[in-house]
């Protein structure tokens, strides 16, 4: 790994823990029966983000069909869901949404949009982050093929 490669790599975790800080200290303080994490990946995040909000049911979506028995193991009831098209969920449904670095894959946004709005219960709360795609650190790793 050259010395750009590890300063990049360094900046990128910095930037994840501050987005993820900020995520936990916007959970509104309200009970939250159904929680859903959108790309939950092996669910380390989902459970740190369900037991802020203090979530009985975790839900999560995940496209590598490889991390639902991580997620599973976890307590995650995780489904494997190509995020283009609609979700398998009942309208209404959940009162916090997480959406974790992943809207920026998202090549269909109206759809996936759409789809958070159907599922958040009314007066629910979506938490949605991302990377600045536009940061030097970013921008370098685009330049260099990271």
């Amino acid at each position: 790994m050259s010395v750009f490669e590890k300063i990049a790599s360094i900046i990128f975790a910095d930037g994840l823990e501050r987005c993820n800080r900020l995520g936990l200290k916007i959970i509104a303080p309200r009970p939250v029966e159904q929680f859903l994490d959108i790309g939950c990946g092996n669910g380390s995040l989902t459970t740190t983000f369900a037991s802020r909000a203090g979530a009985r049911k975790i839900y999560g979506i995940e496209i590598d069909p490889g991390m639902l028995p991580r997620c599973e193991a976890r307590g995650i009831r995780c489904s494997n869901i190509d995020l283009k098209e609609k979700w398998s969920f009942e309208s209404d449904r959940f009162d916090l949404i997480l959406s974790s670095q992943n809207i920026e894959h998202i090549t269909n946004t109206r759809v996936y949009l759409e789809e958070c709005h159907r599922c958040l219960k009314p007066g629910g709360q979506i938490i949605i982050m991302t990377e600045n795609f536009a940061s030097w650190a970013n921008i370098f790793a685009l330049i260099f093929g990271w």
